[in-house]
């Protein structure tokens, strides 16, 4: 019922920068000299490995060569302004935990520092909240017996064209209790929807969101099929249906 969608450039590039800071973290973590070179020529084949199944572009990376250019831009400024600061601890640590019969919780998050802070980094064109997913790694990590997290951080190396300057990082402060409160109300939603939808078969169990950027014939397997009744029809005239006359 649902269409498949090749990756998108913004993933594959922020999965190719996530394995050269992986590599320069373990390097920190194990006090060997840290190879930038080596992490990005990681970056770049686990960014080749992404993009070989098919990709969907984007008007900030249009093409290989320009994404094989940003992705060693941002792994380079992972090294000058994110590695020093950064005490590795736990380095993309998975964990999961039973949240109610039948349900688990899984996550994997980017940094746990020796000094009790949970961080991970995106490498989106803007900042989105994530305080969810934050709060959710929080919530793995105090369920496993490890402390209350000192803070948690989203690290945002902007992916921006090859024609222009570099932006910072840019880094943010979630409040750790709303955050794991964000993440608990997403669980029980999850959970809610599934439940009724495996019951009655029902798309209209999840909530739909036209508003999201997502929403696109481009980047939701769900568009244009009959899995989604508000966009399965062109975008230049929805026709009424039912018996609602638009006339009266």
């Amino acid at each position: 019922m649902l269409r498949r969608l090749p990756n998108s450039i913004g993933a594959s590039v922020g999965t190719g920068v996530h394995a050269g800071a992986s590599f320069m973290l373990n390097q920190k973590k194990e006090g060997t000299e840290i190879c930038g070179k080596d992490a990005g020529e990681l970056a770049v084949i686990e960014l080749r490995r992404q993009t070989a199944g098919g990709t969907i572009w984007d008007g900030t990376t249009q093409n290989q060569n320009v994404a094989e250019k940003q992705t060693l831009r941002l792994t380079r400024l992972f090294e000058t302004s994110c590695v020093p600061i950064m005490a590795p601890d736990l380095i993309e640590q998975p964990r999961k935990a039973v949240v109610a019969p039948g349900w688990q919780l899984q996550g994997r998050p980017d940094l746990e520092t020796t000094d009790e802070y949970i961080r991970d980094w995106k490498t989106g064109t803007a900042i989105r909240p994530y305080h969810a997913q934050h709060g959710g790694y929080s919530l793995l990590r105090r369920s496993q017996g490890g402390s209350k997290p000192r803070g948690l951080i989203m690290d945002h190396l902007k992916r921006v064209a090859v024609d222009k300057p570099q932006p910072p990082v840019t880094s943010i402060v979630y409040d750790g209790p709303a955050a794991e409160r964000a993440a608990w109300a997403i669980i029980n939603h999850v959970m809610r929807d599934m439940r009724a939808f495996l019951k009655s078969g029902d798309p209209w169990c999840f909530a739909c969101n036209p508003m999201s950027m997502m929403c696109s014939e481009k980047y939701c397997p769900a568009f244009s099929t009959r899995f989604c009744e508000l966009m399965n029809t062109p975008l230049e005239g929805y026709p009424m249906r039912g018996g609602f006359d638009a006339a009266a």
